[in-house]
Parts: C-alpha cells; structure tokens; sequence
C-alpha cells in the first residue's frame, strides 16, 4: 500500500509519498485524480508557500499571533477537506493523511 501525506512545508509540494526506503514529495499533477482536485491541491500550496520569508525563515506567517492561528486554522480546515477529496477519488491502494500545521507560538 502507498501512504501519501498532506503536509505543508515551506519551499516543498505539500504532498508526501512514503515509500518503504524513504519519502518524496510529488506534484498534484502526477496524482490520479481530477483536474480540479489538483488544482485545489496546487492552490492550497501555492497560498501557503506566499507566507514563506526566504530571507528569514523564522518571519514567515503574519507577525500577528492571532492572524498567524487563523491561518493555521484555514489551512488546516482545507488540508482536511482536500484529504477527503483524495479519498474520494483515489484508489484503495492508497492510505491517506494529514498532517495539520502551526505557524504560530502559543
């Protein structure tokens, strides 16, 4: 069975094929799903690569803490919901997860 992990992580896809010998990230392109479903996969990505700081990594999100957890909240909200998606269109050959993110202290 294959595992792929929805994960956001700075300067990668946010999704993550586990393999036995290791990990990879690939493209929502190379999934077999819908067009729409990779599209919306890439989005999701593409908006949380935007609040990266390449200059200095630890300013990435919004200097508001309150901001920063709404953000985490909203990509959480939709990490879950693309998961569902996923599920729904993936073959069962797949294991599927989430792993939610938190930009802010608290």
């Amino acid at each position: 069975m294959k595992t792929i992990r929805l994960f956001l992580e700075y300067t990668c896809s946010g999704i993550w094929i586990i393999y036995d010998d290791g990990v990879d990230t690939i493209e929502p392109e190379d999934l077999p799903v819908s067009v729409e479903l990779q599209k919306a996969l890439a989005l999701w990505n593409r908006t949380y690569q935007a609040t990266y700081d390449s200059a200095v990594a630890q300013n990435s999100g919004f200097s508001s803490t309150l901001a920063s957890r709404l953000l985490d909240e909203a990509f959480n909200e939709e990490g879950a919901f693309l998961l569902q998606r996923l599920k729904d269109e993936l073959p069962d050959e797949y294991d599927l997860t989430h792993t939610p993110i938190r930009l802010y202290d608290a």
